[in-house]
């Protein structure tokens, strides 16, 4: 090894410089590794650059297809109600037809897009997977909904004449029940215990005819049927309330006139017990005697110059000129034994006529005979 002498340390050559040469030589190999490195780079900013678009992409188009997915999973539950509408109300109709059953059919196959949309990965990461998967329950949500509304095509007119004709056959019954009610409250004026329950009654009748007219303009102009339908059902519900609602408050009515009734019946038992069985008159010219369904007594001062005598309902008569004036005194004692009197014809208390016009006599025991 070669040692390190002074006249090395104090040594002042000037330090070599490469000839043209050598520096023309040296520069390509500078300039390819400044191109290389640079390459480098830029391939690595390209591959970030690309890979930040194509991540960015892919978020885009899990977003396109989940908009898309919301879309089909609102117009699938829209068609999924309908037919679940139109298939209890078909039974409720008792409408049993094949359209019907196709449709219950397809109702029953779409449990399973229910279930696809529920399980949809929305909240995975955004991958190319997760597109596919969304894309596979985006067509079955659509293919579901088209399936549901083709099927409930042909049961929507079927369904639509049937409740018009539910409808229009409710506002036939109201207007019978509106019309009896009617002729109850003609019927009862003035003549119930508490007017209340006619005035209950006639708020009812007004309230059902509104109701049967509103009907009527529906069955007339088919205004409600489709997706209106349902007024229908609830319009046929209130005429129904109206019926039973006429039936309660014509009862209320029907009672309070039971109760005038018996008042009636008890004022007039009252007034005839006031007054007695008894009159009295007086008069001249003739005697006259009948029968009738109310026991009683009646007496008349006739002067004159005939007697006459009529039986009950049988309107038979008898008569006898006595020219004589006196009193009768008539009364009922045994229907069977018919009409029976105690008077005088002048002044004998035994003598009289019975309910055959002949003429009768009181023995000594007291019968007539």
């Amino acid at each position: 090894m070669r040692s390190i002498s002074s006249t090395d340390l104090d040594s002042t050559d000037p330090v070599s410089t490469p000839s043209r040469d050598q520096q023309a030589t040296a520069s390509p190999r500078r300039k390819r590794g400044i191109l290389v490195f640079s390459g480098v780079a830029i391939i690595a900013i390209a591959a970030s650059g690309a890979y930040a678009f194509i991540a960015h992409s892919t978020a885009a188009a899990v977003k396109d297809v989940q908009a898309q997915l919301v879309a089909a999973d609102s117009d699938f539950t829209a068609a999924r109600e309908s037919a679940q509408a139109s298939i209890a109300l078909a039974g409720e109709y008792g409408l049993e037809s094949e359209n019907v059953t196709t449709l219950k059919s397809i109702y029953a196959d779409s449990d399973a897009t229910v279930t696809a949309l529920a399980d949809a990965p929305n909240n995975a990461k955004a991958s190319n997977e997760k597109i596919e998967s969304l894309k596979k329950v985006l067509d079955q949500a659509k293919a579901s909904a088209s399936k549901l509304n083709a099927a409930l095509a042909p049961i929507a007119g079927e369904l639509d004449d049937l409740t018009i004709k539910k409808l229009d056959e409710a506002a036939n019954r109201a207007n019978q029940a509106l019309n009896d009610a009617k002729n109850l409250m003609s019927e009862t004026d003035g003549k119930v215990k508490d007017n209340a329950t006619r005035d209950g009654l006639q708020s009812t009748i007004d309230d059902t005819a509104k109701t049967i007219d509103e009907a009527r303009e529906a069955v007339k102009n088919r205004s409600h049927v489709g997706d209106d339908r349902k007024w229908n059902v609830d319009e046929e519900k209130k005429l129904t309330d109206s019926v039973n609602a006429l039936g309660e408050k014509s009862n209320q009515v029907r009672d309070s006139r039971t109760q005038w009734e018996a008042e009636q019946a008890a004022q007039a038992a009252a007034a005839s017990s006031n007054a007695g069985g008894s009159s009295y008159s007086n008069g001249g010219g003739s005697h006259s005697r009948s029968t009738g369904s109310t026991a009683g007594r009646s007496y008349s001062n006739n002067g004159g110059g005939s007697a006459a005598q009529s039986s009950g309902s049988t309107g038979g008569s008898q008569g006898r000129a006595t020219g004589e004036s006196y009193w009768v005194h008539t009364e009922e004692v045994d229907p069977s034994l018919g009409w029976t009197c105690s008077g005088t014809l002048g002044s004998d208390p035994s003598r009289c006529w019975g309910h055959d016009g002949k003429e009768m006599h009181r023995g000594a025991n007291g019968v007539w005979h």
